[in-house]
């Protein structure tokens, strides 16, 4: 009884469609609370028949209509969105992975350089040992020399 009812007729048209729908549904109810106790068994069995059937045609025109206003083809959007979220969270496992390998990588390749520079530390320090040695050598031999020479000169003498 709006005023911007009574100026559209098609927003009339909804409200009296949806109006005739409660009738129908009332008039529906009000008729099956008269009918006999063998008639509303015999009823509900033809309303389980009826289902069967027609929950298979049911799934298929929905189907049909979904496609023909282009939803059909898409899946659920949260599904989609679900689906989105596994692949990026799939990337960023990919991602930390190959980070993990290279860190690993470097981790090696700094060991391997720190056992090099302790091997070569060592074969450094093998090295002036070794020439220490050599030294400590000579002096030895320099000062048996000298003992022998001043034993000679001495027994000459």
């Amino acid at each position: 009884m709006t005023q911007v009812v009574k100026d559209n007729p098609q927003i009339q048209s909804i409200i009296i469609s949806h109006c005739m729908q409660h009738l129908q549904f009332l008039s529906s109810q009000i008729a099956s609370q008269q009918i006999p106790q063998e008639a509303q068994q015999v009823q509900q069995q033809i309303q389980m028949t009826l289902d069967q059937f027609s929950a298979p045609i049911m799934a298929q025109l929905t189907s049909e209509f979904l496609q023909s206003i282009g939803q059909g083809q898409s899946g659920d959007p949260l599904v989609e969105i679900r689906k989105t979220e596994l692949d990026l969270k799939d990337k960023e496992l990919d991602i930390e992975s190959q980070q993990f390998i290279q860190k690993q990588n470097q981790r090696a390749q700094e060991k391997m350089q720190e056992n090099m520079l302790q091997e070569q530390r060592i074969n450094v320090q093998k090295d002036i040992a070794d020439d220490k040695l050599n030294v400590a050598i000579d002096r030895l031999k320099q000062n048996a020399d000298l003992k022998l020479m001043e034993l000679g000169t001495k027994t000459r003498n």
